[in-house]
């Protein structure tokens, strides 16, 4: 008998840890905004889990496998893995941000494994992609309303307004959900083009207020019904703007309507605003810092067609006319199998050296960072474009800190490569994927070929203690708290430019002292044909760097006019920046801090 129970408790011991498995839950319990989701921006993947009374921490690994045939598999997997800090026993809600890019005809699925911190698994859930809405040329529409009445209301105004055009257009392109339940994080907000705040707001958390005012910084478009809302502490530095048109808060705009009642909802989906709003996309659908990546990062530069053209001819030259020419008066013509040989691995070696000569010796890091502001507020969405590159092939280990959110499509798209070889070899043909590790920094695995180079885009959020401010006397102060080594205000309105050589903090500088000088330049009429030319903008081909120090007066300005501010200063700092590394390897790190300002507030 005691041998039975003996044997009954060791059986017991051994499946305890199995009994605890299989108590835990784990679920995805929405992927996106209630099912829709773009492939443009960071999608959020809420999951339920429930660990064991014994479990505090888990492991997240999420797995996204893209586009799978019947005959070929994935043509792509992308891997994202978090830790994290879970109640005991309890059911926690936990959101997480993938880059999810489904985009062909196969099928596609995510599906997350959990696991305690001795990697024993928990459980695991797995999603249909497919079975999800995924934004392409339409728009989201977001209403958030405490009473379902009030969103059919706005979601019937702005659809059957304006001309009968306009209807059938919206019909099309305009997808709605109703939101009586407001989000906790800025992104659950992100694939939706317009936010309509038709609810009262003072129930709302501190975190889910945070949500919307990110949203609408990070470049998101809220409309805000003042009667519905009955707020008036919720964004109340920009609500005591007099005037009927969008206000500026960060990258977003803010529209301040009076009720539902006065139907002013829909007159802004209507006629000419609603060719305006008709336009698919979001802020974060492309790199911020693209323009400037492409001016101030490395780039590999090749020989051109007329230095290929010019090593061509001298060396036809030198084989056809001075090699056999030196032969014929030597008199021995049979040497030529050897001298033409001879010649033509000199000549490729030389134009192997001369074309590698610039080629980078070590991994370089090149690091831009924009911050993007308003006057009324020191909070900014700060960009953050990386290029790494690298002398050979190797495997690199990107490191960002600052809660910096992965926002690049990198490092491939699966719907711009060609599956030939894959239907000719009957094998899976894999793309480049993602493996990132999402907490407590966000760290992406790359695998650069030699001379290549990976850019990385990422997206956060940084506080300064003030703004740079500009009064009606044209005076503009620095409260930022940071040093701007060089400082430009741009009127597109004017047509002016003013370049501030230096401006510390608390320090203001009175643009009426400061020469001008134009933006762009319109030729005037050819008298000939009598037409007038294009605008040019005044941006020659200077050099941007002087004695290794960025020159801000010749960078192109034209992507610095954030739509609808027609007065815009651009600072150029050596911070702040989230802190960007490659841990284990010894790299050369250039970093450019710039400070874009909407000054149309006065």
């Amino acid at each position: 008998m005691a041998k039975i129970r003996f044997a009954l408790s060791a059986a017991i011991l051994l499946c305890a840890p199995f009994s605890a498995l299989a108590s835990s839950d784990v679920q995805i319990t929405e992927v996106g905004l209630k099912g829709y989701f773009s492939t443009s921006v960071p999608t959020p993947v809420a999951v339920q889990i429930k660990p064991p009374a014994t479990v505090d921490s888990v492991a997240l690994d999420f797995t996204a496998s893209l586009d799978v045939r019947d005959r070929l598999g994935p043509t792509r997997v992308d891997h994202f893995s978090k830790k994290l800090s879970v109640k005991p026993g309890e059911q926690n809600q936990i959101v997480v941000p993938l880059l999810l890019s489904p985009s062909g005809y196969g099928r596609s699925s995510l599906e997350v494994e959990v696991s305690d911190a001795t990697g024993h698994r928990l459980g695991s859930s797995s999603v249909n992609l497919n079975s999800l809405t995924r934004l392409t040329t339409e728009s989201l529409i977001a209403i958030f309303c405490t009473n379902r009445s009030l969103c059919d209301e706005a979601q019937s105004q702005i659809s059957f307004s304006g001309s009968e055009e306009d209807v059938s257009a919206k019909n099309q392109s305009l997808k709605f959900v109703a939101l009586q339940a407001p989000r906790g994080t800025y992104l659950d907000y992100a694939a939706a083009k317009v936010v309509v705040t038709a609810g009262q707001l003072s129930a709302l958390t501190v975190e889910q207020r945070v949500a919307v005012e990110e949203y609408l910084r990070a470049g998101g478009t809220v409309m805000l019904l003042e009667n519905e809302c009955a707020d008036k502490s919720f964004l109340a530095a920009y609500r005591s703007s007099t005037g009927n048109g969008p206000i500026r808060v960060g990258r977003g705009k803010l529209y301040r309507i009076a009720s539902l009642q006065s139907e002013q909802l829909g007159g802004w989906f209507a006629g000419k605003n609603w060719k305006e709003r008709s336009n698919p996309g979001y802020v974060m659908k492309f790199s911020d810092v693209d323009p400037l990546r492409r001016l101030l990062a490395l780039s590999f530069s090749f020989p051109r067609l007329r230095w290929f053209l010019a090593w061509t001819a001298v060396y036809i030259l030198i084989i056809g006319i001075g090699n056999f020419a030196l032969l014929r008066r030597f008199r021995h013509l049979e040497w030529g199998w050897v001298t033409t040989t001879s010649i033509a691995v000199v000549f490729a070696l030389g134009l192997y050296f001369v074309s590698s000569g610039n080629r980078p010796k070590q991994v370089i890091l090149d690091d831009i960072v924009v911050h993007w502001m308003d006057t009324r507020s020191p909070i900014a969405v700060t960009s953050v474009g990386l290029r790494v590159s690298s002398p050979e092939r190797q495997q690199l280990q990107v490191s960002v800190g600052d809660d910096a959110l992965l926002t690049s499509r990198t490092p491939g798209r699966s719907d711009m490569n060609v599956d030939i070889a894959t239907e000719i070899t009957r094998n899976d043909q894999l793309q480049p994927s993602w493996d990132v590790q999402l907490s407590p920094r966000t760290e992406v695995a790359l695998s650069l070929l030699r001379w290549s180079y990976a850019d990385l885009d990422f997206q956060t959020f940084h506080t300064f203690s003030g703004s740079v401010t500009m009064n009606a006397n044209l005076q503009i102060k620095n409260e930022t708290g940071q040093q701007f080594r060089d400082g430009i205000y741009l009127d597109f309105r004017q047509n002016k430019q003013y370049l501030i050589p230096g401006l510390v903090p608390g320090q203001a500088v009175d643009l009426n002292n400061v020469p001008s000088t134009s933006i762009w330049v319109s030729p005037k009429r050819n008298a000939a044909d009598d037409l007038e030319q294009t605008i040019v903008l005044l941006k020659p081909s200077l050099p941007l760097m002087q004695n290794g120090v960025l020159n801000l007066a010749n960078l192109p300005y034209s992507g610095f006019q954030l739509e609808g501010s027609g007065r815009v200063f651009v600072g150029l700092s050596n911070g702040p920046a989230p802190e960007a590394d490659i841990p284990g390897i010894r790299f050369i790190e250039n970093r450019y801090v710039l400070t874009v300002v909407a000054m149309d507030q006065p």
